[in-house]
């Protein structure tokens, strides 16, 4: 696993600009990793896909931002919020997805996300 750390939202939610970027975005976690690292997780929140769950990821694509091909505005729109449906509404290639592995740096408390309705844009 490319992150080990599991991080509050409020935390995650505070890297929200052009030089400390962080996104939140469902990606797959092996089993067995997640068994070593499902404390504070809401199983509800994650589903399993034969050998890997998917759960919130969080990716710090600070050194990203100049590199992405949509820009770095796109990026910080997807701050302060789970961003999975921003991402998967874009289309990224296999390249682009494989990419996301490198800025890996742990998951999500989902016990510690917003509830639906609730301001979630830590601006």
């Amino acid at each position: 696993m490319a992150g080990s750390r599991i991080y509050h939202f409020d935390e995650v939610a505070k890297h929200n600009d052009a030089e400390d970027c962080w996104l939140i975005v469902s990606g797959k976690v092996p089993n067995l990793a997640f068994r070593d690292h499902a404390v504070g997780f809401n199983m509800a929140k994650c589903t399993l896909h034969g050998s890997f769950f998917s759960m919130l990821q969080v990716y710090d694509v600070s050194s990203y931002m100049a590199e992405h091909p949509g820009g770095r505005d796109v990026l910080l729109s997807a701050t302060g919020k789970d961003a999975t449906v921003d991402f998967e509404n874009v289309g990224h290639s296999s390249s682009g997805r494989e990419l996301m592995d490198n800025y890996c740096i742990g998951t999500i408390d989902s016990s510690t996300l917003p509830k639906d309705g609730e301001g979630v844009k830590a601006q």
